[in-house]
């Protein structure tokens, strides 16, 4: 109880401290509004818990709807629940079922889940002066997946601010097969910290990092993450329309920004996606607490335009932003992804090297052992993106120093008289002949500066099952795409191996590959 006391009385300073700033001038100011904490009835006889912020004023006043972010509650979105309070929202920032304070069991954003955002909505037009023709569903992680998710079924929402959500959950719990190991626990482990898992919830999620999976349980997981992805939506989305604004880091180990730039193309209505430096909501985190970051800024030039009605200049600006790593680089503003990426630059790999050469080469082959891990990851989950959002990269690799039994190493010549912009999605086609039925490869895209120091630009897994040992078959790579400046006296290099830790892998001990040019072995680096 003091625990809780404690936090209404740190947000009702914050309410107190703003709530009388108002800004003279500008598109929708308030008076002031009133704060308070309030438990709203849900199905199931579950309650949850919500800070309601009712302007001052007769209405009837714009709504936004703050949907939680995993394992915590209301009190992370408190800076930007009072900035729109004090434009003239309503809003309603609720914490979601099985988390901290509200009911119920946490169910990854059931169809349960997603009926709550409707009925925190009902409730809100039914007890505060709000308008029910202007309302935005505002989510950063768990609620910016729940959000659009609510989009799609609930077409009273006309706005969605998604912040560092998922559209396709299968593809962030396992890429090309291979699942990740960061994700699961990521989720699993806060989870169970911050929240009351429901038994299935903590039955998939330890589903997600179990080596032992078997294919039907693993079938068993997609078909659950599938009901849990707004890319089963697409359809609805696309009949309702909202806006919808998309924000990304290109370093996301829970939600990879591929889908996400997947779904901004499939989506046919308004919309915009913006992509930074960083991981999972970490560039989100130093706005939150305060610190002039621009992050926050279009998410209320969003609300305002679609919501409020007030401010529509956003809609004028391109829709497609990114600001390239790897630090320190001007945001680049596009309308479409034609004009933002980049076309295939093919590099050959020879025995030691990446070629742009269309010569035919000799033919090569080396070996590397799978059950062992080499010095080159993808990095530390939550650690090395949150290292690139405040402008740092974390430690270089010693590509010299790699041991050539357990990684293969393709390097080109470095390129002294001009940056390579590197943008878009890479694919490495790599033949190899596997010792076991069952395993799994890491492709790793590298900058090496002039000292042979490394940083990652990229990764991609690859797993095969039911392959007959000794047999030649080919590995297909797909990296996720990204925004990286290779700068002048740097080279690319690709490193492949058979373990990290931000991924379950299948290799058995003993088991290793023999790579192979046979066929051809290439490397399609998107440049503009």
């Amino acid at each position: 109880m003091r625990g809780r006391l404690v936090r209404v009385a740190v947000a009702a300073l914050a309410v107190l401290g703003l709530a009388f700033a108002v800004p003279t001038g500008g598109p929708a100011s308030a008076l002031g509004f009133d704060a308070k904490i309030q438990m709203i009835p849900v199905d199931g006889g579950v309650s949850l818990e919500a800070l309601v912020l009712r302007p001052w004023g007769s209405g009837p006043h714009p709504l936004v709807v703050f949907i939680s972010p995993w394992s915590m509650d209301w009190t992370e979105n408190t800076l930007p629940a009072l900035t729109l309070a004090n434009k003239g929202y309503t809003v309603v920032s609720y914490v979601t079922r099985g988390f901290k304070n509200s009911g119920g069991e946490v169910g990854v954003a059931s169809p349960t889940d997603v009926r709550d955002t409707s009925t925190v909505l009902d409730w809100s037009l039914a007890n505060t002066a709000s308008d029910a023709t202007r309302i935005g569903v505002y989510g950063l992680s768990y609620g910016a997946g729940m959000g659009i998710l609510a989009a799609a079924k609930d077409s009273r929402i006309k706005a969605v601010t998604a912040l560092s959500g998922w559209y396709d959950l299968p593809a962030s719990f396992a890429r090309d097969d291979v699942r990740s190991a960061s994700a699961g626990k990521l989720l699993h482990d806060s989870g169970r910290a911050g929240g009351r898992l429901s038994a299935e919830t903590d039955l998939r999620l330890r589903q997600v990092i179990d080596p032992a999976l078997s294919d039907a349980d693993y079938a068993d997981l997609v078909a659950w993450a599938e009901i849990r992805s707004p890319k089963t939506y697409l359809a609805e989305l696309n009949a309702n329309k909202p806006a919808i604004l998309i924000e990304q880091a290109w370093g996301e180990t829970a939600f990879p920004p591929g889908p996400m730039l997947d779904f901004y193309n499939a989506y046919r209505g308004p919309k915009r996606v913006e992509f930074r430096p960083g991981d999972h909501a970490t560039p989100e985190i130093p706005a939150l607490m305060g610190l002039p970051t621009g992050v926050l800024d279009p998410v209320y030039r969003w609300l305002d335009a679609y919501v409020a009605g007030t401010d529509r200049s956003i809609t004028t600006e391109p829709n497609l932003q990114y600001t390239p790593r790897p630090v320190a680089r001007g945001t680049e503003r596009y309308t479409d992804t034609a004009s933002a990426f980049g076309t295939p630059r093919r590099y050959r790999l020879t025995e030691n090297a990446l070629t742009t050469s269309t010569a035919t080469g000799p033919a090569w082959s080396k070996s590397i052992a799978t059950d062992t891990d080499s010095a080159v990851s993808g990095g530390q989950a939550m650690v090395t993106g949150t290292l690139q959002t405040f402008l740092l990269e974390p430690s270089p690799i010693d590509v010299s120093a790699l041991d050539r039994t357990v990684a293969a190493v393709w390097s080109a010549e470095p390129t002294w008289t001009a940056t390579t912009r590197i943008r878009g999605a890479a694919a490495l086609h790599l033949p190899h002949t596997p010792s076991a039925a069952k395993g799994t490869l890491i492709a790793y895209l590298l900058d090496v500066d002039h000292l042979g120091k490394a940083r990652i630009i990229g990764y991609a897994p690859h797993a095969w099952a039911n392959a007959a040992p000794g047999q030649p078959r080919a590995a297909d790579f797909a990296f996720q795409p990204t925004a990286y400046d290779l700068d002048p006296g740097h080279r690319l290099s690709v490193v492949v191996d058979g373990k990290d830790t931000l991924f379950v892998d299948a290799n058995q001990p003993g088991s290793g590959v023999t790579l192979t040019n046979t066929g051809g072995a290439h490397l399609d680096l998107p440049v503009r």
